[in-house]
């Protein structure tokens, strides 16, 4: 059986990165901790929603539009397999 870890940052992004460069590396870590705990198979974090597309199939035709497919403030900005 495998678990899907959703990774939110829900605005933390801003803050970390308002950070010393010492603190933002000590959250960067216990990130990469994670990754590396045994179990872990696979986790990064995503690309920021505004760079999505969303692709539709309707009649057999691709249909692509900007933006991502969820409302905002829930899309997932990474994520850790176990």
């Amino acid at each position: 059986m495998k678990f899907l870890l959703q990774v939110r940052f829900n605005g933390a992004d801003d803050v970390i990165g308002e950070l010393p460069a010492e603190e933002r590396q000590k959250v960067t870590a216990e990130f990469e901790a994670i990754r590396r705990s045994p179990g872990v198979l696979d986790g990064n974090q995503l690309q920021a929603a505004s760079t999505a597309a969303t692709v539709r199939v309707e009649g057999g035709q691709a249909q692509v539009s900007k933006g991502p497919a969820v409302e905002a403030g829930s899309e997932l900005d990474g994520y850790y397999i176990y």
